[in-house]
């Protein structure tokens, strides 16, 4: 239910006013031996290497507690906090009408990274 997509992962790394990397694989002859490396084509940030996704290696996944708070504090700082919490109780009541929770649970249920940005990237499409 609450899937994070790569085009809410950019939106959310978009109003955090960071660059979502778009990266363009280069590579380079250095002492005898080719090397690659990644570049993205937007801000020139590289990642070395390439056995792996580069853009979960550049890119916020929105799976951590840091990435949660760096959003909760751009919610605050954008003025937008209040009205994302009423938006995440009207959502939280609407999936829960039939069962008697406290706002404990809601705090739990609220608190988990994915589900968090999940919420904000649903409530910033609601103000577009």
């Amino acid at each position: 239910m609450y899937e994070l997509t790569e085009e809410k992962r950019k939106a959310l790394t978009e109003f955090l006013g960071e660059c979502w990397h778009d990266p363009i694989r280069r590579t380079f002859f250095e002492d005898g031996c080719y090397n690659e490396y990644y570049e993205c084509t937007k801000c020139g940030v590289g990642a070395e290497g390439f056995s792996y996704t580069i853009t979960t290696t550049l890119n916020r996944t929105f799976t951590t507690g840091n990435d949660m708070v760096a959003l909760k504090e751009k919610l605050l700082e954008t003025g937008k906090w209040h009205s994302f919490l009423i938006s995440c109780i009207n959502e939280w009541e609407e999936k829960n009408k039939y069962i008697d929770l406290e706002i404990l649970e809601f705090t739990e249920w609220l608190l988990t990274p994915q589900r968090f940005a999940w919420l904000t990237s649903e409530f910033l499409k609601g103000e577009a």
